[in-house]
């Protein structure tokens, strides 16, 4: 469950057949999210337009032509950086389905 008020979240997904037997596909997915900084003290709301966010630590995901390779990401732990994002890798899924 994610509070709106708290976290920028979004998500995408692919549906898709590799196979040609009938009742058979996989997907693709992605998710990025962003936690919002608490409102300033004496504050009840913020607008969210205005919020400063903090700048990761790490360094940057990838630059130029070399954003279409699979490299390491230093933002997170066992994270991989593709076509600008960085990628939290979950138990089972490989590298290569991000290409």
């Amino acid at each position: 469950m994610i509070n709106p008020r708290s976290v920028t979240f979004g998500c995408f997904v692919f549906f898709g057949r590799v196979s040609p037997a009938p009742n058979s596909g996989e997907y693709y997915g992605s998710c990025v999210y962003y936690t919002v900084p608490p409102p300033k003290k004496g504050h009840w709301w913020v607008d969210p337009t205005r919020l400063e966010f903090p700048k990761p630590k790490g360094k940057p995901c990838c630059e130029g032509p070399q954003c279409d390779e699979i490299r390491k990401c230093t933002f997170f732990k066992n994270s991989k950086c593709f076509s600008h994002l960085c990628y939290v890798m979950i138990d089972g899924v490989q590298v290569r389905n991000l290409q």
